[in-house]
């Protein structure tokens, strides 16, 4: 039996988890998510999918806000990347910062895309479309 992809969202604005809830319902993507409000809650439970046999699946996908209380998004991406078993998952920042050097130290990451949040509904379709490209590389290995 497959289970559905499990996405690690963490965003603090519960309306920008709704909005991106709606992008994935507009693109046809039918995912389990896992959310985190906090730095800290999501931290601990990265460090889970580390241990040699971790209580529940791993993510296949991770969005991840810049700005979150406790540990911000980039301390956030570097856990997942130091963390063995999560070291490949694809990542894509969502964040309202304009700053070049936000989007820099994002790309330098590897497997990790930068998308400013959308300001509008009818801009969320493109959330859509490249969370099911980030999807597909990780369920199908390209």
């Amino acid at each position: 039996m497959n289970r559905l992809p499990l996405i690690l969202v963490i965003e603090d604005n519960p309306a920008d988890v709704q909005l991106l809830e709606l992008a994935l319902s507009e693109a046809g993507i039918a995912a389990d998510l896992m959310t985190f409000a906090d730095g800290a809650n999501a931290m601990r439970w990265i460090a889970s999918c580390g241990d040699p046999n971790p209580s529940g699946p791993c993510p296949d996908l991770a969005i991840v806000d810049l700005n979150l209380p406790k540990y911000d998004g980039l301390e956030l991406l570097n856990a997942l990347r130091r963390n063995s078993g999560l070291a490949d998952v694809p990542a894509l920042v969502m964040s309202s910062s304009t700053s070049p050097r936000d989007e820099g130290r994002v790309r330098s990451l590897p497997n990790t895309e930068y998308l400013a949040k959308p300001s509008d509904l009818d801009a969320y379709a493109e959330v859509g479309a490249v969370i099911a490209r980030l999807l597909a590389r990780a369920t199908h290995g390209g």
